[in-house]
């Protein structure tokens, strides 16, 4: 019998456990870049993150990617699209390698932990609220093939729930840019280099980390047109995280913290319209020069060294028919806390219509020296308090004063020139004051059926509401060296009103003014006067050259003017009368005080004479003409 004793099977070495762990890590490896680079071929990368039915606002878009190791994919013809709650971007990346976290697509998360790439096309634009941008300039906005119009509804959207939206996060983006849009502001032939990163969650979060754009650019468009060229900056961007819902409006700003550098030539400020909020009544044309600009902004904060110069030898407007041109030097800076704003005009020319440009304007200065400064430099909050201001006009010299015709339906002037000049400071938070002087010289206007010829010397003092609503003036000296009038009833000529003192006060409802002078003879008044024979023959002093003084107040509510003389007094004479106007209409009474003597004219247009009246006359008359 033979004993056949089966061997024990050896135990398998380390080295064969090592082998065999290799090649199942190779083998899952294998087949997860094989898995990989299915997801990434056949779309399926794309799709998940995309998937607009599950009301996302990430899209991303390639013509093959690829990849070696696991999240380092490598793309060809990569675009990004993000419509967010407060921004629309696009980026197009011809070539480039993208890190990505691919597991956290299964969150719900495009998480690129880096983006290099050159030859990048980018475009930025800024969501604004529904009706608050033109059509116009939202037609010039950068395209976004697939993508709404930057509008923001007003409200919190329907968004889907935390859970269901899709975010982004870029940490660490690279990118040589050969293309650039903000908004409608086009970087034409640009070499620029963009780093930093970003955080969006699907309208609810926004975040911006060590953004930094520095380049150049050939050309900047707006609209196709040229507006500068030799274009140089550096940005640096941070966007402190917020939620939208819950941070609105300028409160926005207090996020905000920017480092700008800016070297420009304009070559014409006319593409600038589209900024204009009423483009179509505006016209700029001109405004080549020179541009520079370093902002510094620290959550929100406008500080040191922010200063901005725009220097041009002519920029000009057209506002309604009227033409406006000047050499031009705008300053904005900050000190302690402090911004200032100025604007130095030269060789200020304005016309009416279409026109000769190289005749001479009507309307000249040969400059215009005026500042603004405000105490609060936080652009987040308001409002902001004027602390200081000033306009200075040292010499306005108005040619023609037909320039103005149409301008008042009930003063045509016709010829003549005027000169004036101007000091304006900033009184109160809300008023300005003014000094201005000057000079009517020959100048001929009409007022309805009348024809007035006057030279006038003129100093007043005034104060006014920031945007000329209402104000006063209080300090009024006018000394008329010639007045002629021809009017239905008469023709008179004399150098005989001076004006002294009273006051000119104006708001939303209308004008108060009184005036207290002298006049040097009233005959060229009674010129004009239908009853001026019975006038003589019942009071001969009337004719008398001996100097009046008055004291004289008007009233302008509506269509409703009322004319008050409280005084028109001289040795042996003394009136007083009311006058009310309205429209075409009008009452009027007049007392010779000392003569007891009254007059009337209704808006029929006839007159009365009473004799011997009472004291209380011209109280019941002046009650008459007030019920028109």
């Amino acid at each position: 019998m033979s004993d056949d004793a089966s061997e024990d099977p050896k135990p398998r070495s380390w080295r064969w456990w090592v082998g065999a762990g290799v090649a199942t890590a190779a083998s899952a490896f294998a087949l997860w870049m094989l898995l990989l680079n299915l997801a990434l071929m056949t779309g399926f990368v794309p799709w998940v993150v995309s998937g607009e039915h599950r009301m996302s606002t990430v899209r991303i878009r390639y013509d093959s990617a690829w990849v070696v190791w696991p999240t380092r994919v490598h793309v060809e013809g990569f675009e990004l699209d993000i419509d967010a709650y407060r921004y629309q971007l696009h980026l197009d990346i011809p070539e480039g390698k993208v890190d990505v976290a691919l597991l956290d697509l299964v969150q719900r998360r495009f998480h690129a932990r880096s983006i290099q790439g050159e030859g990048v096309s980018g475009v930025f634009r800024f969501k604004a609220p529904e009706g608050k941008v033109s059509a116009e300039r939202l037609a010039a906005f950068g395209p976004i093939e697939g993508m709404p119009e930057p509008v923001r509804m007003e409200g919190q959207p329907d968004l889907p729930s935390q859970e269901k939206a899709w975010g982004v996060q870029l940490d660490r983006v690279d990118g040589q840019f050969v293309d650039l849009w903000i908004n409608e502001l086009h970087f034409v032939g640009t070499d620029a280099n963009l780093r930093g990163g970003l955080r969006s969650k699907s309208g609810n979060f926004f975040e911006v980390n060590g953004a930094h754009l520095d380049g150049t650019a050939d050309e900047l468009h707006i609209g196709g047109e040229v507006i500068a060229t030799d274009w140089t900056n550096a940005l640096a961007v941070d966007v402190a995280g917020y939620d939208p819902f819950s941070l609105t409006g300028r409160a926005v700003l207090g996020q905000l913290t920017v480092d700008l550098d800016v070297q420009t030539k304009i070559s014409s400020v006319v593409p600038a319209e589209t900024f204009i909020p009423d483009s179509k009544s505006v016209a700029l044309f001109d405004g080549a020069g020179e541009l520079k600009l370093h902002v510094a902004v620290t959550d929100g904060v406008l500080g040191t060294p922010t200063a901005i110069e725009y220097r041009t030898d002519r920029v000009g407007a057209k506002v309604k028919g009227w033409h406006a041109s000047a050499g031009a030097h705008v300053t904005l800076s900050v000190d302690s806390g402090t911004a200032r704003a100025g604007a130095d005009l030269a060789e200020l020319r304005v016309r009416r219509a279409e026109g000769d440009s190289d005749g001479q304007p009507p309307i000249f200065a040969e400059k215009v020296e005026g500042f603004v400064a405000t105490s609060n430099t936080d652009l987040a909050k308001g409002p902001f308090p004027l602390v200081d201001g000033r306009l200075r006009v040292p010499g306005l010299d108005v040619r023609d004063v037909a320039v103005f015709q149409g301008m008042s339906k009930s003063i045509e002037p016709r010829s003549g020139s005027a000169t004036l000049s101007l000091v304006g400071n900033l009184v109160e938070a809300d008023q300005l004051g003014f000094d201005v002087d000057g000079k009517l010289d020959n100048v001929v206007f009409a007022v309805k059926r009348s024809t007035v010829r006057t030279t006038v010397d003129f100093d007043l003092g005034a104060r006014t509401s920031r945007d000329f609503s209402s104000g006063q003036v209080g300090e009024i000296d006018v000394h008329v060296g010639q007045l002629g009038v021809k009017s239905p009833n008469g023709h008179s000529n004399g150098a005989w009103v001076k004006v002294s003192g009273g006051s000119i006060r104006w708001d939303g409802k209308g004008v108060d003014a009184s005036l207290r002078g002298s006049l040097d003879d009233l005959r060229p008044i009674l010129s004009h006067v239908g009853d001026r024979k019975r006038l003589a023959e019942l009071v001969p002093d009337l004719e008398s050259t001996t100097p009046l003084d008055f004291d004289v107040g008007l009233e302008k509510r509506g269509e409703v003017l009322d004319i008050s003389v409280d005084e028109l007094a001289r040795p042996l004479l003394s009136i007083r009368g009311f006058r009310r106007s309205r429209g075409s209409a009008s009452r009027s009474a007049f007392m010779l005080t000392r003569a007891r003597i009254g007059f009337t004219r209704g808006e029929d247009g006839d007159s009365d004479i009473d004799l011997a009246i009472g004291k209380d006359w011209l109280s019941k008359q002046t009650q008459w003409a007030k019920e028109l």
